[in-house]
């Protein structure tokens, strides 16, 4: 019945209590492919950042991705769905942050950069999450998925007043998302099940955190990992063992996909 599966990455894929990918679980994955089943990132991270961090390094041939938390979605090198934010909000808005002696990254569809060097926010920030390098550049015209915008909380409601267009979702104490709409997981992955023909309950997806549940969206079979909060195993079909106890293999034994 599964023809698909989509993995998370932090916590799921990447084990940050060892710093390592659960060697287990990337060879489970390596033999699911082997048995006929399309494999695919499935992450908040946007391309760029997975390619830095290493997920396209694993051996893993891996079939597609779904970035930005949904933002967008990639079958092979071929992007099938993207959610634009309009270039001339975007600039409005980075004129905003400077104002504001705030920094922000830029994602595009397989790229980002940062239109400001690292201030303290960012730096608070990196103590709780490792971002993979990205250059510094002048903010320029181009396609626009979303802002990384390093900005305390204090800073939350005048952003909101003034961009009444945009979605915040903030994730860290200095750390804020910025769509055009909010992201789902499970739209980016719907648009890539539609190109591959197959139905909602054709998949599977592999989760631990809020915008894992986000899936649900999408497909049918969701697995929350041990490890996963509370909710978000409430949510699950299934509730595998913790990452660093093989995870990510007995949710697909579980599937019957391994044998």
């Amino acid at each position: 019945m599964i023809k698909a599966a989509f993995f998370d990455v932090d916590n799921t894929l990447y084990s940050w209590k060892k710093k390592e990918f659960v060697s287990s679980g990337i060879e489970s994955i390596k033999t699911i492919k082997k048995n006929g089943v399309k494999v695919f990132l499935c992450s908040s991270r946007p391309y760029h950042s997975l390619k830095e961090f290493g997920c396209f390094s694993l051996g893993i041939d891996w079939d597609g991705w779904v970035g930005s938390s949904g933002g967008v979605a990639a079958y092979r090198n071929k992007v099938l769905y993207q959610e634009i934010l309009d270039y001339s909000v975007g600039r409005r808005f980075v004129k905003f942050a400077k104002e504001h002696g705030l920094m922000a990254q830029v994602v595009t569809p397989k790229s980002r950069y940062y239109f400001a060097e690292p201030n303290e926010y960012y730096q608070e920030y990196v103590k709780s999450f490792s971002e993979p390098y990205a250059p510094v550049r002048p903010f320029h015209r181009g396609t626009l998925i979303s802002f990384l915008l390093f900005a305390p909380e204090s800073m939350d409601e005048e952003m909101k007043r003034s961009f009444p267009e945009l979605h915040f979702y903030r994730f860290h104490p200095f750390a804020v998302d910025v769509m055009p709409v909010p992201h789902s997981k499970g739209r980016g992955l719907a648009a890539v099940l539609k190109e591959l023909g197959l139905t909602p309950d054709e998949a599977v997806g592999f989760g631990d955190d809020d915008a894992d549940i986000d899936m649900l969206d999408g497909l049918t079979h969701f697995v929350a990992m041990g490890n996963g909060k509370e909710h978000v195993k409430a949510a699950a079909e299934f509730v595998t063992a913790n990452i660093d106890e093989d995870g990510i293999k007995t949710g697909l034994a579980h599937y019957g996909l391994l044998g």
